[in-house]
């Protein structure tokens, strides 16, 4: 399980976190497209740290995420 905090509202200081409930040695996880050609196992045999744009995962993974927090910094 994993945490994503989305912070594209940073200058109003608004925030969504995400709770992402895959593990990275789950096979769904390891199959996300990171880019036209790779998957995070590709970066992974490579050794290289894929860089996740989360806005373009987020629809192979909707099923396993879930927002746990989705309001103003203000309000925590």
């Amino acid at each position: 399980m994993g945490y994503f905090v989305d912070c594209t509202d940073f200058i109003n200081k608004n925030f969504k976190v995400y709770e992402i409930r895959l593990s990275s040695k789950n096979n769904t996880w390891k199959n996300i497209k990171v880019s036209k050609n790779e998957t995070i196992q590709d970066h992974s045999i490579q050794k290289r740290r894929p860089h996740i744009i989360f806005s373009s995962i987020k629809s192979q993974i909707f099923n396993y995420c879930k927002i746990i927090f989705d309001n103003n910094i203000i309000n925590l």
